[in-house]
């Protein structure tokens, strides 16, 4: 979403700190007029603290792009992805780690074009605890717009999926378990499939899983486990 070491069959596990460039391990398949935006919430300026999720206490080093999960590059062109994803609460930096109040940490399945042009849906949870589910896309003048709709109960899982149906008038499709959120034009050819947590400072906490590489930002685990459907 954008501010404004495990292999198999050609789907790679990563995770890295690095710029823009967009790169859970979950369950990720190729399957054979833009909805109305709602307003976007106004968030508090205050650090999470109602869900699952706690303080790292790593140094903020904002804004910097921080991604764990998987990637699927597909020249044959994928026609979905999808993965059940669970809506865990994660520490999120605010004002007082130094991030802004608006900063987010988020997870979410996206079909792209070597990760420049994308279109993605999942949760998101901004400082201040505010939570929804939101849904992202590239514009034919090359800018994004982001949608939001009310968020998933904390803790529950459910299938976040992006469908890409080449001759239809808008043949981008996302969905939430199985419930069509918005169908989305078509500016560009999706050649690759990405499965990812994001956040964009070591202050916050990384979504999905128990383990990680050490040479990159570790997963905080606190009290439950916020496991989705495979390790990291």
């Amino acid at each position: 979403m954008r501010v404004r070491a495990e292999d198999w069959a050609g789907h790679t596990h990563r995770s890295f700190e690095g710029p823009r460039r967009k790169w859970l391990s979950l369950a990720i398949a190729c399957l054979a007029a833009v909805a109305a935006v709602t307003v976007i919430p106004a968030h508090a300026a205050l650090a999470s603290g109602g869900g699952d999720g706690c303080n790292p206490h790593r140094g903020n080093n904002y804004l910097t792009y921080i991604f764990d999960g998987a990637d699927h590059p597909d020249p044959g062109i994928p026609g979905g992805v999808y993965a059940t994803i669970s809506n865990y609460s994660p520490f999120v930096a605010g004002p007082n780690q130094g991030a802004p109040s608006n900063d987010f940490t988020s997870e979410w399945v996206m079909l792209d074009n070597d990760a420049t042009q994308w279109v993605q849906i999942g949760w998101v949870e901004f400082a201040g605890s505010v939570r929804n589910t939101f849904w992202e896309w590239t514009k034919v003048n090359g800018d994004f717009e982001d949608a939001y709709a009310s968020a998933f109960p904390i803790n529950s899982a459910h299938t976040y999926t992006v469908l890409y149906q080449p001759g239809n008038t808008n043949p981008f499709v996302v969905q939430v378990d199985g419930g069509t959120y918005a169908t989305i034009p078509q500016f560009f050819t999706p050649n690759d499939a990405q499965i990812f947590a994001e956040l964009h400072t070591q202050a916050s906490q990384m979504p999905g899983g128990t383990a990680d590489d050490p040479t990159h930002t570790p997963l905080v685990i606190c009290g439950v486990n916020p496991m989705n459907q495979a390790s990291v």
